[in-house]
């Protein structure tokens, strides 16, 4: 997606004045993104506050970790190579924040490369082929994960076993041009070859009310490769016990969306 209109569609609006997501298709996308139980239990890398993310116990073979998004934590990054061995590539398009223990490129992350930005398969091709290893990929980049997802060649999205995103501007999603043409496509091209297996809403933003749903407005989701998950999975039950708030001293947000546990 071009940077300047996702910009532009991730803008704040005054949602009045735009068409609406109709109901059935608002919930439609909560079941698509509605977490499966992970067919392995899921440990917490990255300590117990922002930065930490919930991911499943099924790491070997792990060889590569693909991170933007440093700002001034490097905790889950270090938790997997401890856990894995698997080499480390870091981006961050501010300043790289001072005793990474990992290089962290200076560069802001797109779906194409240009002479204001890295492309994601540009990146990846940097530091890995294709069939070396599984990968993971973490991601943090403040609304930048659309147009990078997006720009993700299929080749090397079949290559992440797993992946964790946290997603942003999720009060967008009452917004049909938003919805359909942002995160729809976001959410569909991940599920061609991943499946959603935990969310964790972050409470450093709050709730909206959509359609009598409370959408957070950041989400962590962690999501498995469909390889790796049985023929028959169950739906996942929220929160998970390892699940703690991202910022000490604020409640933690829960989900409740009652439509995404009906049949697909």
């Amino acid at each position: 997606m071009n940077r300047n209109l996702a910009n532009h569609l991730l803008s704040p609006l005054g949602l009045a004045s735009v068409r609406r997501t109709p109901r059935p298709r608002f919930e439609e996308t909560l079941r698509l993104l509605w977490p499966v139980g992970s067919p392995v239990q899921l440990v917490r890398l990255g300590g117990p506050q922002d930065g930490g993310y919930l991911i499943p116990d099924d790491l070997e073979g792990i060889t590569h970790l693909f991170s933007p998004g440093v700002f001034d934590s490097w905790t889950f990054e270090g938790d997997l190579v401890a856990a894995t061995g698997a080499s480390a590539h870091l981006v961050e398009c501010n300043e790289p924040p001072p005793g990474c223990p990992f290089p962290v490129e200076r560069a802001l992350l797109g779906g194409f490369t240009d002479g204001h930005r890295l492309g994601i398969d540009h990146w990846i091709e940097s530091h890995a082929a294709v069939g070396e290893g599984d990968w993971i990929l973490q991601m943090d980049i403040e609304g930048g994960e659309y147009e990078v997802i997006n720009g993700m060649s299929q080749h090397h999205l079949a290559q992440f076993r797993i992946m964790v995103i946290e997603v942003h501007r999720l009060e967008l999603l009452a917004d049909a041009a938003w919805h359909d043409f942002v995160f729809r496509p976001f959410l569909e091209k991940l599920l061609t070859e991943l499946v959603p297996i935990h969310l964790h809403a972050n409470n450093a933003a709050g709730m909206v009310n959509i359609h009598g749903t409370g959408v957070p407005k950041l989400l962590e989701i962690t999501l498995l490769r469909r390889d790796r998950l049985p023929v028959t999975t169950t739906p996942a039950r929220l929160p998970h016990h390892l699940d703690t708030p991202n910022l000490p001293g604020v409640p933690d947000l829960r989900l409740r969306w009652p439509c995404a546990w009906s049949a697909n």
